[in-house]
């Protein structure tokens, strides 16, 4: 095998490639910032859009709505996402991005019930909606931080 030495020289001509050299990093964890982003408003539309969905198995009630009128509730089953009543554990999902290392997903003080839901209770099996979304998420996971980084590498 043979190798190949380059020496580059510290010149105008090889100034702008130096420029180039030193935006690489920069320009990567802003790529990251941006799949993170992209990722994050992903899971909590994916949270939202299963906590809506009627397709419920578990238990039917009955309830009284604001006004006292009557109305049917079907529960989620051990292992759906939640099931909608008030709304307030959709409302208070989020995410928090820190740097370009980090992202927090979860469900936010205004819903403090949220980590009885997620890991069940001594009466009641687990209803991880959070763990749903991040699994119906994984594969676009890959293609937000691909074309993220694409774009910002890419960018002239």
């Amino acid at each position: 095998m043979r190798r190949t030495v380059l020496d580059i020289m510290d010149g105008r001509q090889n100034a702008r490639v130096f420029r180039q050299i030193d935006e690489i990093e920069e320009r990567t964890k802003r790529g990251i910032r941006q799949g993170f982003f992209r990722l994050g408003n992903d899971l909590v539309r994916t949270l939202s859009q299963e906590t809506l969905k009627k397709n419920k198995r578990g238990r039917t009630y009955v309830r009284r709505d604001r006004i006292g009128r009557r109305r049917r509730h079907v529960a989620s089953a051990p292992g759906q996402t939640p099931a909608n009543r008030t709304g307030n554990y959709r409302k208070n999902a989020g995410y928090q991005i820190r740097g370009s290392s980090q992202l927090e997903f979860g469900i936010r003080d205004g819903a403090p019930y949220g980590i009885f839901l997620e890991e069940g209770t001594k009466k009641m099996a687990p209803r991880p909606g959070l763990g749903n979304a991040v699994k119906a998420n994984e594969r676009n996971a890959r293609t937000d931080f691909d074309s993220s980084l694409d774009l910002e590498l890419n960018a002239k």
